[in-house]
């Protein structure tokens, strides 16, 4: 147990990837797909709520916009918070293997609570399946498995 706590909470932190190289692939792309998937929410042509020219004043003028215009500045906001999220994910892969597993339960949980509320919360619903609420579900089955494979050593052998 002290094992599996010390590789998903480090003491120090290297540039080792504590498991299984699957583990490290599997996560690797479901960080591609996080930055695909944030890159999708921004709509460039609508962030000019957020320039110097408005500043603190952005969120105060929205009620004077419609409401098709606040829910894609609220989803640029959501896109742009993935986004550097992503970038601290790749900075991680680059640098700091070793919080591989701790960044794996973190976008469990994201993806636990991003599930709750696409399914319970959302008012508005889409015909037919979200690509994002299959892309949550395929996260919150992934995640759980690459987690187990990040924290079994590479030495680990099936013995007969």
């Amino acid at each position: 147990m002290k094992t599996i706590l010390t590789r998903l909470f480090p003491r120090t932190l290297t540039n080792t990837f504590p498991g299984l190289n699957v583990a490290l692939i599997g996560f690797i792309i479901l960080t591609l797909v996080y930055a695909f998937r944030s890159i999708s929410y921004l709509n460039i042509s609508s962030l000019d709520a957020f320039t110097a020219e408005q500043g603190s004043f952005a969120l105060a003028l929205l009620s004077n916009l419609g409401i098709t215009d606040i829910i894609i500045r609220l989803m640029n906001v959501w896109g742009i918070t993935q986004l550097v999220l992503t970038l601290l994910f790749i900075g991680i892969i680059i640098r700091y293997k070793s919080m591989i597993p701790i960044l794996m339960i973190l976008m469990l949980l994201e993806s636990l609570l991003r599930w709750f509320m696409l399914r319970n919360v959302v008012f508005i619903q889409a015909a037919g399946s979200s690509i994002e609420l299959v892309l949550t579900q395929i996260f919150i089955f992934a995640l759980p498995l690459l987690l187990i494979l990040s924290v079994i050593p590479k030495s680990f052998s099936v013995k007969n």
